[in-house]
């Protein structure tokens, strides 16, 4: 299903596919909910802490490590949620040069607080990245 996202670059393992998608659901729904795409926020440091949150939070939700393992994780979701390798490769390079600014972290803060807490809760609550307010 997503070979065109992994090509053969490294050994794909469903839990590998399972973050992809998990991922990939969490924010493009809320995206399209307000009506919007994360290729709109590239620039905005919040939304990138926010999916950075997201995504680091749920590669420790998956049990993954920081490793190299775990940064082709991320290349491919990055890949997945702006739809060219190119672009996510370089939107998740700018992201991680950005670790230390303060929107960014606070975006980062609430992305992965809140898959922390959507993940114990039952049922789940809504996730709120309010892009309706970013526009």
């Amino acid at each position: 299903m997503l070979d065109w996202l992994f090509g053969n670059r490294v050994r794909i393992t469903k839990k590998h596919t399972g973050f992809v998608q998990a991922v990939e659901a969490i924010i493009t729904l809320q995206f399209t909910i307000a009506q919007a795409k994360p290729q709109n926020f590239i620039g905005n440091k919040w939304v990138l802490g926010y999916i950075y949150g997201v995504n680091t939070a749920t590669l420790q939700n998956f049990g993954i490590q920081p490793s190299p393992e775990a940064f082709e994780y991320l290349k491919d979701s990055y890949t997945a949620l702006y739809a060219h390798r190119k672009t996510g490769e370089s939107v998740l390079t700018i992201s991680m040069d950005m670790r230390d600014n303060r929107d960014f972290l606070e975006g980062q803060n609430i992305g992965g607080n809140e898959i922390v807490k959507w993940t114990k809760e039952s049922p789940p609550r809504a996730l709120t990245l309010k892009l309706m307010d970013l526009k």
